[in-house]
């Protein structure tokens, strides 16, 4: 990630502290908002960008809730103290699945109606701080495949929050055109992100075994062409925030 108009610098190995001053005076309200070394969802500041990571990898169990009461109502904390404080201009959310309704739905979210009832709860709540002023932003991975604008679907209004899914760092690829890379993003000084695909090819720095590099451009596609169940709105009741 490159801070346009800023010096350079890479990201803390841990920086799971939060800097920002706290809403109020409540020290539980703190506690739940800092992060600590070994949880699975966290954030931290940069440079007027709060960096957020939400935990959704289990998706597979279909019994699983996708975000938990727990951690949407750390999330509902974390933003409303961005909300309040003026120097957080952006917010970036990643997490492995992308969120309901999205381009991907057959692979994300939308396995169950827990799962997601949870996530539509959490692309809510990021809406309601995108329409406080914020900048948010939305990446996510598991769909072997790059694609971008990934939730300006018809259930969006064909105009969603913005988001990407980067899923090509290596493993499987889901599509019939093998494409590895990853996403450059640069913040400009009002906190408006700048993304751009880098595509990593078959003669790219550092050169692997020429045999395992054949494979990995010519043959790393998923034999399978089925489609996996999903969920709609249709489908399940949801509670509002």
């Amino acid at each position: 990630m490159n801070f346009a108009n800023s010096s350079r610098s890479g990201l803390p190995n841990r920086p799971f502290k939060n800097n920002a001053r706290p809403i109020g005076k409540s020290k539980e309200i703190q506690k739940k908002l800092e992060s600590k070394d070994g949880d699975t969802y966290y954030h931290f500041l940069l440079k007027g960008v709060d960096i957020i990571y939400l935990d959704n990898a289990n998706i597979y169990n279909n019994q699983d809730l996708g975000f938990s009461e727990e951690q949407l109502t750390w999330l509902d904390l974390v933003l409303k103290r961005d909300e309040a404080n003026a120097q957080v201009k952006t917010i970036i959310v990643g997490m492995h699945a992308a969120l309901p309704e999205s381009v991907s739905r057959d692979h994300a979210m939308d396995r169950n109606c827990a799962s997601f009832c949870n996530g539509k709860r959490a692309y809510e709540r990021l809406r309601v701080t995108q329409s406080k002023g914020k900048k948010v932003y939305i990446m996510a991975s598991h769909s072997h495949y790059f694609e971008e604008y990934i939730y300006d679907t018809p259930e969006n209004g064909g105009h969603g929050l913005p988001g990407w899914i980067v899923g090509t760092a290596g493993a499987e690829q889901y599509r019939s055109e093998i494409k590895y890379g990853y996403l450059l993003v640069e913040v400009t000084s009002d906190g408006t992100i700048h993304c751009s695909f880098q595509r990593v090819y078959r003669d790219s720095l550092p050169l692997g075994p020429e045999g395992l590099t054949n494979y990995c451009f010519a043959q790393n596609i998923r034999k399978s062409t089925t489609k996996e169940e999903y969920k709609t709105r249709a489908d399940c009741t949801c509670k509002t925030q």
